[in-house]
């Protein structure tokens, strides 16, 4: 029997062994375990999938999403109950363009060189206050 009443995980699931984070969790809940994890996407994944080709020269692989989360519980012999939220978007707004790059650079960690790149891949859209944020430019194909 767990230690715990209640365990929550909320958007922390970046786990190198998923499985065995569950399973611990699993065993350390007496009651039970909440687990909030995205659906989707979320736009720092974006970023860094538009980003990591053109700064490390790979691509790059997100996090496993809710589905993945849901088989591997199942596959696990534990059966559980899904709830989707509505209205948990998660957008990043700044106080201003350097705000922005200099988040991105330093969640990245890139260098002066990489800053380079980054730097042609921006493009400024203020907008209202609820609209303000970094927009990418879309690769063009040829």
């Amino acid at each position: 029997m767990g230690d715990h009443d209640l365990i929550i995980a909320s958007y922390s699931l970046s786990f190198l062994d998923m499985q065995e984070a569950l399973l611990k969790m699993d065993r350390l809940a007496k009651r039970q375990v909440i687990l909030f994890w995205f659906a989707g996407n979320p736009s720092w994944e974006k970023i860094r999938a538009e980003l990591y080709p053109r700064i490390y020269g790979r691509e790059h692989v997100c996090h496993p999403m809710s589905d993945v989360l849901y088989n591997l519980l199942y596959s696990l012999g534990i059966y559980v109950s899904v709830q989707v939220l509505e209205g948990t978007n998660l957008p990043r707004i700044y106080e201003s363009m350097e705000d922005g790059i200099s988040n991105i650079r330093e969640s990245l960690g890139l260098s002066d060189q990489e800053m380079t790149i980054l730097s042609g891949c921006i493009w400024k859209a203020w907008g209202e206050e609820r609209d303000r944020g970094l927009c990418w430019r879309t690769p063009q194909h040829t």
